[in-house]
């Protein structure tokens, strides 16, 4: 069977598994970033999802999030100098192949390629890009899937190659998990299964 077909009815089966754990997707106009025990910061924040297969860019008081992470691996990316953020939500490891124009940024490689332009287009510096990871789960607990290991060393490999420095991750495993990037402060979140959100990385003011 070809690895591609594999790899969607693997998707397939993911996505009949979140339905039955009914995840939460409303969306609240004041949702706030998790400030420390003292208190916490009301704030109206723009809020983007970013579904499998997507990325976006945003700079200013916005929250870039993706929910029920699988075997994908988000990438969560920070110019902590202009303050612009992104996420790419990958579905598949390496290249599309040539030829391919749909949904080309569900690959790795074109996801991470697109999202530095974008963040570039916004005003970002190239060099100063940071980044995390979080995903590539094993959520079927098959033990003959490859896949999601396979997501993160493309990922970790392609980000390499684009000199592009990995600050944290929350990868493997056989839990789902979800992302949030405030971009306004750089600081990452995530959750993994049932367990509160926590913070995955903060940026160190510059």
């Amino acid at each position: 069977m070809p690895k591609n077909i594999k790899v969607f009815r693997r998707r397939l089966q993911e996505s009949r598994m979140k339905d039955k754990h009914k995840i939460n997707r409303h969306r609240r106009n004041d949702l706030t970033e998790p400030d420390p025990p003292h208190g916490r910061e009301y704030e109206e924040k723009r809020i983007i999802e970013v579904s499998t297969g997507k990325v976006e860019a945003a700079k200013g008081d916005t929250v870039l999030e993706s929910r029920a992470i699988g075997s994908c691996v988000v990438i969560a990316a920070y110019d902590s100098r202009q303050k612009i953020g992104a996420l790419a939500h990958t579905m598949v490891p390496g290249f599309p192949p040539k030829g391919r124009a749909y949904q080309r940024t569900k690959y790795a490689g074109r996801a991470i390629e697109e999202m530095i332009d974008r963040m570039i287009r916004l005003g970002a510096d190239k060099d100063g890009i940071e980044a995390c990871l979080v995903g590539g789960a094993n959520v079927l607990q098959n033990k003959e899937d490859s896949i999601s290991q396979e997501n993160v060393a493309s990922t970790v490999d392609l980000l390499h190659k684009k000199h592009i420095k990995i600050r944290a991750k929350a990868v493997g495993g056989t839990k789902r998990r979800s992302v949030s990037l405030y971009v306004k402060k750089g600081n990452v979140h995530y959750t993994e299964g049932e367990r509160e959100e926590k913070v995955l990385w903060k940026t160190k003011k510059k």
